[in-house]
């Protein structure tokens, strides 16, 4: 084979890794009852970005398990791939801390498909309708702090500041950037539809982006304008900018000055392990609770509870970034195992589900000791960990103790 044939077939290779190694993430807002974002909109959208990419594998993320589970292929696979992040449950819990933990879900997701070679993380593109922007921003935002190329963030109808009483998302970033949704610096190109609704919810321009007020009238026509404008490959708008569309080189400028990604893995890889998010109307603790995370422990005072009825709580998946090098939490027994049996209840620390620390409960402590666990083994690997007290049996029906715990954090 010539040279010179030789180089066209490296050269084809390259352009079609750079055209189809493509990862489109599309995310919902709040759920109204009865209505599955899933099963509507949003495979709609999945199926057209597809089509308009000439083919693509369509992925839906299982809460649960982490992981996203191949829904179906449109076309020919292989140029492109389309996540549909469902986090229906939490994004209806009336407490702080779910968005972030969402966010956090997401990120988590798309680096364990990226290590288990199924995604590809070169081109990436954030769809988010609603309080899914918040979602969005928070793990594309984790994704730079990493060094991944993020694309294209698309804001429709971004909405962060609550249903009146309930879901307001500020707190996700520092008071002085008084947003809960950026388009952060190191993200290639920004853009964000809205409308100002006189009833029901409206949405916003977004910093960093550029950003065009629609003239429709409801917050779901939104997500329908850009879905048409994904279907439509005459139509100079909307999806047209992104990198499938065609119109990328002619993207319009966006408008004001993102600001640089402040997250670390050190100091918030831990999602509400100081338990300041209290649910004041259930036991699904933010971060806590729907992402890997779940048991019966509960938040009294401001600290994780675990006694009789309440003994577990496993945190949501996290990843172990190589600046962390240990897991940190402040312990106290408060009623400590008097059953007079030679052996007492135990409060056992797992991370995935192996013992890696065991205190024997004989006695109760005045102050909070500090525990350190090496994460050094786990670096580089996304996790779940859980604390719990077992009774003497090893079971949960005799347990006579009680501990708290507080400033469950990396260092």
């Amino acid at each position: 084979m010539s040279v010179y044939r030789i180089l066209i077939i490296l050269f084809a290779a390259l352009f079609n890794h750079n055209l189809y190694s493509h990862t489109t993430v599309i995310s919902h807002g709040y759920n109204f009852p009865g209505y599955n974002p899933i099963r509507s909109w949003m495979t709609e959208m999945g199926e057209a970005i597809c089509k308009r990419q000439g083919g693509g594998v369509i992925y839906l993320y299982d809460g649960p398990s982490g992981e996203c589970q191949k829904v179906k292929t449109v076309g020919k696979a292989g140029k492109g791939s389309v996540i549909l992040f469902d986090w229906t449950e939490d994004s209806n819990d009336p407490e702080e801390g779910h968005s972030e933990a969402a966010g956090n879900a997401l990120f988590c997701a798309l680096i364990q498909g990226e290590k288990d070679k199924f995604l590809d993380l070169g081109h990436l593109h954030f769809i988010g309708h609603s309080r899914g922007c918040v979602v969005n921003s928070e793990a594309v935002e984790r994704l730079l702090v990493m060094g991944y190329p993020v694309d294209q963030m698309t804001f429709l109808d971004a909405h962060d500041w609550g249903l009146n009483v309930t879901h307001e998302d500020f707190y996700v970033n520092p008071p002085e950037l008084e947003s809960g949704i950026e388009a952060w610096k190191g993200v290639g190109w920004a853009d964000a539809y809205w409308h100002d609704a006189n009833v029901g919810l409206s949405g916003r321009p977004v910093n960093g982006a550029y950003s065009l007020q629609l003239n429709v009238k409801r917050h779901f026509q939104v997500y329908k304008w850009y879905m048409k404008t994904i279907k439509n490959e005459d139509s100079k708008a909307g999806y047209f900018w992104s990198d499938m569309g065609g119109g990328k080189m002619n993207r319009p400028q966006p408008e004001g000055s993102p600001y640089e990604p402040y997250y670390q893995f050190v100091e918030e890889g831990v999602v509400n392990g100081s338990f300041d998010w209290e649910p004041p109307l259930s036991r699904r603790i933010a971060g806590w609770a729907h992402h890997g995370g779940g048991g019966f422990g509960h938040i009294k005072e401001g600290q994780l509870e675990l006694d009789l009825g309440n003994h577990l709580k496993t945190h949501d998946r996290v990843y172990v970034h190589n600046t962390v090098n240990d897991l940190v939490f402040d312990l106290k027994c408060t009623n400590a195992d008097g059953s007079g049996n030679p052996e007492v209840d135990q409060f056992i620390v797992s991370i995935n589900e192996t013992e890696v620390c065991r205190k024997p409960l004989n006695q109760i402590d005045e102050e909070f000791e500090t525990y350190r666990l090496s994460m050094l083994p786990y670096q580089g690997e996304i996790i779940t960990f859980t604390l719990e007290i077992l009774d003497e049996r090893a079971g949960k029906t005799f347990i006579n103790s009680e501990v708290k715990i507080d400033n469950v954090r990396f260092e």
